[in-house]
């Protein structure tokens, strides 16, 4: 959107592709948007929409933060992932204890 007005600069459907029920507030790197839903998350470019890459598991809604240079999903059977924004791969899993 641009930051005068209301109007998208870019618009895309990712319903079909996207194996996920609802997408949740979106995170950006600069370059890429990413996006969660349900057990889902995928990161398209920012400039095209295009979808880069979509890591998804069988059930749970996740929840998502981004640090420098990882991006923090919980909420999936008392676990934290930590994933590289760029490429979608697994930095780090943690199980949580309660």
């Amino acid at each position: 959107m641009k930051a005068r007005d209301s109007n998208p600069r870019l618009r895309r459907a990712v319903v079909g592709k996207f194996p996920c029920h609802t997408i949740s507030p979106v995170l950006s790197t600069g370059d890429r948007v990413l996006i969660t839903g349900g057990a889902c998350v995928a990161a398209l470019d920012a400039a095209t929409g295009e979808e880069i890459w979509t890591k998804g598991w069988k059930s749970g809604q996740l929840s998502a933060t981004l640090t420098r240079s990882t991006l923090v999903l919980a909420g999936r059977r008392s676990r934290v992932y930590g994933l590289n924004p760029l490429t979608g791969g697994t930095k780090w899993e943690v199980k949580i204890r309660g």
